[in-house]
C-alpha cells in the first residue's frame, strides 16, 4: 500500500485533518493534495499559481483576496503564501481589497437574498 493511499484512509478518522492542521508535518505540496490548510482551496490555487510561475521562468508571482471583510482569510493568505514561495523557490506577494460596504443588493435569486442582504458583511467580524 503506498503512502498516498495510507494518508487517504488515515485523513478519513474524524478530527484527523484538524489534527493535522494544528502540527503541520510533512512537505507543502502534500499538505496541499490532502487540504490540510485552514484554508485548502487558498493553498491549491496559490501552490498551483507559484508551480505554473516557476515553469514559466517568472521570479515571483502576486495573489489577492477581493472582500476582504474581517481580514482572517488574508492572514491565511499570508500564511499559505510564505509556506508556498520558500517550497517552490519564487516570491509571492499579497494583497487584499475591499471597498467596506459589504455586500452589494441582490439583483435575483442567484444572489441569495434570503441569506445575504445589502451591506452585509461577507465575513462577521470577530
Amino acid at each position: 500500500m503506498n503512502t498516498d493511499r495510507i494518508l487517504a484512509l488515515l485523513t478519513r478518522i474524524p478530527g484527523a485533518r484538524s489534527l493535522w492542521c494544528r502540527f503541520p508535518i510533512g512537505s507543502v505540496g502534500l499538505r496541499v493534495r490532502f487540504g490540510i490548510w485552514h484554508r485548502p482551496h487558498y493553498a491549491y490555487g496559490c501552490y498551483s499559481a507559484a508551480q505554473l510561475a516557476r515553469r514559466l521562468g517568472l521570479n515571483g508571482i502576486t495573489v489577492m483576496e477581493l472582500g476582504v471583510a474581517g481580514g482572517r482569510g488574508l492572514l491565511a493568505l499570508e500564511e499559505i503564501a510564505g509556506a508556498v514561495a520558500g517550497a517552490v523557490g519564487i516570491q509571492i506577494d499579497v494583497v487584499g481589497f475591499d471597498s467596506g460596504e459589504g455586500m452589494p443588493a441582490p439583483v435575483d435569486y442567484r444572489d441569495l437574498p434570503h441569506v445575504w442582504g445589502q451591506g452585509h458583511p461577507s465575513c462577521p467580524v470577530e
